[in-house]
């Protein structure tokens, strides 16, 4: 579903798009992670150098911001509840969960009206240097009400944007007890925070835990994710996709089976250091020709 509501002197675009998480391919993986949510946003006329950011924020019952507006293009999808937002004049429109919307530099104000807590996450391509969020001083008398509570906020340079046209997926992903994807790599740079429990992050061997409130950046290697906690966990992700690019493909294998990320951490290690984002290809052209001269 796709709609495009405008408000006021600014444009909102609505993107819905909520289906099951499909079967992992391969055998003996356990169960992946299943798909809460997904949202895609068009992304036109971004900076040519920026900072990839991206926030996760908890609006209580009647919490506000204030009027405001932000260092270059942003993407908010609502996670949790449903977020009220004001433009100048006092337009207001309600967006609820699973809808999001485009910023591009207008003044707004964000809050929530509802009865129990909204939580929304952010994608924002900032300029170097320049701020996220800048008050502005609209003149009202009062008190402001309370802002929302930041759960997480992770801010990277992106040396090498992906090639326009791309888009920014958001997805929310819930990982059951024991639940881990295939080893994988994405289509285009991202930023995973983990928003419920801990949640594990394995590359070239090496495994780190992340706890709620953190993030990491997922930038071209193979890899893999999951739980191995004794609770439910969940993740926000955001995505900068090439069109056309799948988000997720599966790592090489070789005909026996095999992969780079079957090997030890000191093979893994060197095949990286030396091939780089095509370490995973190599090692399966090297061991398939080792296969074919072993008959």
């Amino acid at each position: 579903m796709r709609r495009i509501v405008a408000i006021g002197v600014f444009a909102l675009a609505f993107v819905l798009l909520v289906a099951p998480a499909g079967p992992v391919l391969g055998e003996d993986l356990p169960p992946g992670p299943v798909q809460r949510l997904r949202a895609t946003y068009e992304v036109i006329d971004p900076p040519a150098q920026f900072d990839l950011v991206q926030l996760v924020l908890d609006f209580a019952p009647g919490a506000f911001t204030p009027q405001h507006v932000h260092g270059g293009p942003g993407f908010v999808t609502v996670l949790e509840g449903e977020i009220t937002l004001r433009a100048v004049g006092g337009m207001e429109h309600k967006v609820t969960t699973g809808e999001g919307w485009a910023e591009t530099g207008e003044v707004h104000a964000g809050g929530n009206r509802g009865q129990s807590k909204a939580r929304v996450m952010a994608s924002f391509l900032i300029p170097p240097g320049a701020p996220v969020t800048t008050p502005v001083q609209t003149g009202e008398a009062g008190t402001l009400p309370p802002g929302p509570s930041v759960v997480a906020q992770y801010r990277t340079p992106l040396a090498s944007p992906p090639p326009m046209p791309y888009d920014v997926v958001h997805l929310l992903l819930d990982f059951p007890v024991g639940a881990f994807t295939p080893t994988h790599v994405h289509g285009g740079p991202g930023i995973v925070t983990v928003v419920d429990g801990q949640v594990g992050s394995r590359a070239v061997g090496i495994e780190y835990t992340y706890q709620a409130g953190e993030s990491w950046l997922e930038s071209g290697h193979f890899h893999a994710a999951g739980n191995r906690r004794s609770f439910k966990a969940s993740v926000a992700a955001g995505f900068l996709l090439p069109k056309g690019a799948s988000l997720t493909s599966l790592e090489p294998r070789a005909r026996d089976g095999q992969g780079l990320s079957t090997q030890s951490t000191a093979v893994q290690g060197m095949f990286v250091g030396a091939w780089g984002d095509h370490a995973a290809m190599r090692w399966v052209e090297e061991h398939e020709a080792a296969l074919a001269r072993a008959g």
